[in-house]
């Protein structure tokens, strides 16, 4: 989405502001991209994460540097994309263990 609004504009300085709420990873994850790659200005991004544990909510600015890295990372946000990784590897290596075992016993029994 973040490609299809760049496009839009053309190269033109238009004075166009969007705002855009979004629970998406991958939508972030662009823009962080885009920045390193230098197709957008961390400049030119606005990012806020919303603090739901109070009432009412309160909106966190999320500080973008030139390298597209999020500095002020809210703790949980998204989830822990490392630990999710390591669970999974750890969790299929534990099946195909059991698969084999199964596999084994059977050619045995």
């Amino acid at each position: 989405m973040i490609d299809v609004i760049k496009s839009r504009e053309n190269g033109k300085d238009r004075n166009i502001q969007l705002i855009i709420e979004t629970h998406s990873e991958h939508f972030l994850k662009r823009i962080q991209r885009r920045i390193a790659e230098d197709k957008v200005s961390e400049k030119d991004i606005s990012a806020y994460f919303a603090k739901v544990d109070q009432t009412p909510a309160k909106l966190e600015p999320l500080e973008l540097d030139l390298f597209g890295n999020i500095r002020n990372w809210p703790k949980n946000f998204f989830g822990d994309e490392m630990g999710d990784v390591t669970a999974h590897a750890k969790a299929a290596m534990e099946k195909r263990a059991r698969e084999i075992k199964i596999r084994k016993e059977a050619d045995n029994g």
